[in-house]
This record gives C-alpha cells, structure tokens and sequence, in this order.
C-alpha cells in the first residue's frame, strides 16, 4: 500500500486553527468546527432543516390505497408519471450534491448543510416510494412503464448530465485555486440547483394539489407532498443565502455583478420555465378532459415563480416581474406555504424569507 502524504488527509493537523471562512476555493483543514462560525448563516439553515426532519413511513397510505383507485385511469396516470419523474429529480439531487458541491466547499457550515440538504432528499425519493408501493400491490410495473419515457427524461436532463460533467472533476476543484473560469463553473451548477428547487418541482406539486382537491383521493400522498415542499423552500432560501454569501467575496462579487451573469441567470430560467411549460403540456395530454387547469393558467404559475426566484438573487425577471395571480394565491394557501414561509420568518432567518432577498442584495 503506497503511503499517504499529509497534504491528503482528510483532516490536516498542521492546520487545524484555520478559519476557513472562503465558500469555494479555500485552504479548508477539514476540521469541522462550528463554535465560532464563519457564515452564521449556514448555521442557522442547517439547524432548520434538522428541526424539520420528519418521516414518511409514520403518513398512513390506507385511504389513499382505496380511493386512488376510484379515479378515473388518465388521472392515476398522470399522478405515476409524476411521482416518477420527482423521483428521479430527488435522486439527481441527492446524488449530485453528494458527488460535486460537498465535495470542493472549503467551509464546514456550508459543508454541514449541503449534506444535510442531500440527506432530505434521499428522504424524498424514499417517500415516493412509500406512497407507490402504500397504493399498488406490485410497485414495479408503475416504475418500468416509465424508464423510457421521454417527457419525463427530457425535463431532468440537462441537470443530470451537468452535475455529471461537474463530478467528473470535482476532485480537482477541492484543491484547485481560484479562477474565473472554475467559479463560474460553480456559479452555474448553483443556479442549476436554485432553479430545481425553486420552481421545477412546483408545476408537479401543483397539478397534485388540484387533483387531490378535485377527488379527494390521496391524501396521505398530498400531506407528504406538503413535507416536501416545506423542505424544498428551505432549499430554495439557502440558494439564495449562498448566492449573498458569495456576492461578500470579492473573487465572486465581480462575476456576480456582472452581465454575464444576468444573462446566464436568465438565459437558464428561461430553458426551465419552457421544461416546466413542455411537461405540463405533457400532463394535459395524459388527463385528457380530466385536466384541472388551463394552459394559460399553467404558464402564468410557472412565470410568477420565475421572475421571483430571480428577483430574489438581483436580476431582473424576463417576464416582466410577472405579477401573483390567483392560482399562485390558492397553490400557496392550499400547500401552507405561507404558513411556512412565516414560520422561517419567526425562527432566526426572517431576513431570508421568500421575496425579501433583493433588498440585501
């Protein structure tokens, strides 16, 4: 067995007194150390997502078992496509955390959170599980008649292959210095993760919320999706919290203040509003006269989330600020998310809350 050097311990005695307070490209000793933190920030998120923790298998699936087979079949179709494709999401996220972003942070707050982050959604993907396998007798066939699907590959594709490109050298990233073009690496795979977080998830929760609301049939499978969107917002503010922090380190302000960054922001958000646009035509096309929303409505929802996730980092929306409508006011109410958006406000992170960010920014 060849000898290990000490520059590749994972925890480097000789620099165990480091404040390791740079995000990316730091000299991190590995020690993690969280009395006198660096980003307070992260602290405080980590711990939220901890207090949140919760578990699938304690929702009943009994009722569910029952009356989600009363429904009508484009309907149950609809609602396996679904809960296939965020199954899929949740394990790319899972995994793409693990293997790229927890691999070269260089700060222990942020290193904490980030695996905390991708232990939810492992808790996720487990959840789908629960609620198929809690209604079908044999979960397989719902899983195999959707491995070729390509409405659904095609919506989580581009994530996936970027954090496979990124995790094929994210290695070298842990210990390279920094550079312009390395941070904007970075800078991509973290607007990648806002985007998934913060909106693409919701066109599926929104099409679950109304066809619960419509048919009453799933009501175990609508209480975790409630969990999870919870869980997805305190994704969503932490992207934002990274953003601020990175936005205070002068290597990364310039590139953040830049146009190229305004452009690459938008440019992406767009490619997922037309993602999110496609699968919902998608799903309309399965409910056939069961479709619970129009596509004007549909688009509406997924345009008001774009431009505020991107107000919320500093950019301007490529909507036009589109405006609340009334089905982003039912969506909200109906998933309590306004209740979670004022329980974030009451812990320690109200400066983080959802549509506040721009004001600090």
């Amino acid at each position: 067995m060849s000898e290990r050097s000490e520059n590749s311990l994972i925890v480097d005695f000789n620099n165990l007194n480091s404040k390791n307070d740079q995000i990316f490209f730091g000299e991190y000793s590995g020690f993690q150390r969280y009395d006198d933190p660096a980003f307070p920030s992260a602290v405080k998120l980590e711990e939220s997502m901890r207090n949140a923790f919760w578990n699938p298998n304690e929702i009943s699936m009994k009722d569910d078992a029952v009356k989600f087979h009363l429904m009508p079949t484009p309907v149950q179709d609809a609602m396996c496509s679904i809960w296939f494709y965020q199954t899929l999401m949740d394990s790319a996220q899972n995994r793409g955390l693990e293997e790229t972003i927890s691999l070269f942070v260089t700060n222990p707050e942020f290193e904490a959170l980030f695996k905390t982050w991708g232990y939810f959604e492992m808790i996720h993907s487990l959840s789908y599980s629960h609620i198929i396998r809690g209604i079908f007798m044999d979960s397989t066939p719902v899983f195999e008649r959707n491995f070729h699907n390509t409405d659904i590959i095609n919506r989580v594709k581009s994530e996936i292959e970027q954090y496979s490109d990124i995790a094929a050298y994210a290695e070298d990233l842990a210990g390279a210095e920094f550079n312009e073009e390395n941070a904007k690496k970075i800078i991509e795979l973290i607007l990648t993760i806002y985007a998934l977080e913060g909106i693409k998830f919701y066109a599926s929760f929104l099409y679950t919320y109304l066809i619960h609301d419509r048919y009453a049939s799933i009501p175990g499978a609508t209480r975790i999706i409630k969990l999870i969107a919870f869980d997805e917002l305190m994704h969503t503010v932490a992207s934002t919290v990274l953003i601020k922090e990175l936005r205070k380190d002068p290597r990364f302000s310039e590139i953040l203040d830049s146009e190229w960054f305004t452009e690459t922001a938008q440019k992406h958000f767009l490619k997922v509003y037309q993602d999110e646009s496609n699968f919902a035509e998608y799903l309309r096309s399965v409910l056939g006269e069961f479709t619970p929303i129009s596509e004007e409505n549909t688009n509406n929802f997924l345009k008001y989330w774009v431009d505020l996730r991107l107000r919320d980092i500093g950019v301007a929306g490529v909507f036009g600020d589109f405006e609340e409508t009334p089905i982003v006011r039912w969506f909200n109410e109906f998933g309590d998310l306004n209740l979670s958006n004022a329980a974030l406000q009451e812990s320690d992170l109200a400066v983080y809350s959802i549509g506040t960010m721009v004001d600090d920014m």
